[in-house]
């Protein structure tokens, strides 16, 4: 029997910038510490792929994904992975070969 994955072993804090909405078309850049999902522990991935951009993907997301020691990521992880473009892009490309 495997133990559950902790939340801090889920994700990584790192320094960068994020994006923070502040209204319906307003967004602001703010510096500091970013939270990562810690793309290791990750089992399985579901992905929406629009190929009418070939190869770029960029229109492609990560619809469905689960972490290794079972358990669905909420919505609010899946939007932070999708972030990250280039695990979203292998992942594209993984699911398409």
């Amino acid at each position: 029997m495997s133990k559950p994955i902790t939340v801090w072993q889920k994700y990584n804090r790192v320094w960068g910038e994020r994006m923070i909405r502040k209204g319906v078309c307003d967004y602001e850049w703010v510096r500091g510490r970013v939270k990562t999902i810690n793309t290791k522990l990750i089992d399985s991935v579901s992905c929406y792929i629009d190929t009418s951009d070939y190869p770029d993907l960029c229109n492609s997301y990560i619809e469905e994904a689960f972490w290794k020691g079972g358990g669905e990521l909420s919505e609010e992880d899946l939007e932070i992975l999708n972030d990250d473009f280039s695990y979203v892009y292998e992942c594209c490309m993984e699911q398409l070969h």
